[in-house]
């Protein structure tokens, strides 16, 4: 989690069914994966500004 703005990332993979799977839990063939620093949205920094939590409204009764 990016403690600024509060988003959280992950990796991303690209994958195709395995034709030839050796086992039940691998049915999947990777392709491709990006780790979360290469697809975290950098200009989130500067656009997202968390607000504290005096200033979040409560709709609790």
């Amino acid at each position: 989690m990016n403690p600024l703005t509060h988003r959280l990332q992950q990796s991303i993979y690209i994958a195709s069914y395995n034709s030839f799977p050796w086992g039940s839990d691998n049915i999947f063939h990777i392709l491709a994966r990006l780790r979360p620093d290469e697809v975290e949205d950098s200009s989130s920094v500067q656009q997202c500004k968390l607000e504290s939590y005096a200033a979040t409204p409560s709709y609790e009764h």
